[in-house]
């Protein structure tokens, strides 16, 4: 499994498990071919990882989820 930095200065909180996600997600997506029969510990342990900062993100993050959600609204409406 890879090891992150969760301690980085200068990043709130939200914003590093937001980047991990999608950091995360791309390397599954990288190391995954589409026709892949056989998959690896390492390449299957990709995308629960993917959950993982995902969950994060959003039950631990420093925004509630209805800050989020609003936040959101507020974008479509713009």
């Amino acid at each position: 499994m890879h090891q992150y930095r969760l301690d980085v200065g200068g990043i709130n909180t939200d914003w590093r498990l937001s980047s991990l996600t999608e950091l995360s997600l791309q390397m599954g997506i990288t190391n995954t071919p589409a026709n892949a029969c056989e998959w690896s510990d390492v390449r299957f342990d990709l995308w629960p990882g993917a959950a993982r900062f995902a969950y994060a993100f959003l039950f631990l993050g420093e925004r509630t989820a209805g800050d989020r959600a609003f936040e959101d609204r507020q974008i479509q409406v713009r």
